[in-house]
């Protein structure tokens, strides 16, 4: 009997500190999948996903702001990543469209915006395809895109002009 008793603290102690440092699930109010995030912190950071859904949260998840911005209005916009560099320069990568659309291929798109949000910029100047994934390093942003062969598009000034 007291064995029993020693085994099941034990699976029940195991368990509760598993809890407490494993992952903790945060819920968001959009309905919309979510394709990349950023956090600068641990109370404050951004996700982005399919229908132009961009959220920022300063509270570690608790409350979520939709942040708007001028494709927010239409459904066919899709966000699969977000980074902040220098700070202040948020960056927005996805496409308009998705897939195959009447033959056509999706246009790639950049958002930049130099307040976190409040203004933006919209570049669509990349050609077709998917913008995947943002990578920094301490003088230079890099951004991925997917379409048959693959391309990395290099920026020098904070996300003004790309070049492949």
């Amino acid at each position: 009997m007291k064995h029993s008793f020693t085994i099941i603290f034990l699976f029940l102690f195991i368990g509760c500190l598993h809890a407490q440092l494993g992952w903790q699930e945060i819920q968001t109010p959009s309905y919309a999948q979510l394709n990349g995030l950023y956090f600068l912190s641990e109370s404050e950071g951004y996700v982005v996903g399919d229908s132009g859904v961009i959220l920022h949260t300063v509270d570690g998840g608790q409350s979520w702001r939709k942040i708007k911005h001028p494709l927010s209005d239409t459904n066919r916009v899709f966000l699969s990543d977000i980074t902040i560099y220098n700070d202040s320069v948020l960056l927005v990568a996805g496409s308009l469209d998705s897939g195959l659309i009447n033959g056509k291929k999706s246009q790639l798109l950049i958002m930049r915006s130099n307040d976190r949000g409040e203004t933006w910029a919209v570049d669509t100047s990349l050609g077709k395809g998917r913008l995947i994934a943002f990578v920094k390093s301490p003088s230079s942003l890099y951004v991925l895109k997917r379409d048959g062969g693959d391309c990395i598009y290099k920026s020098i000034d904070t996300g003004r002009t790309w070049v492949s």
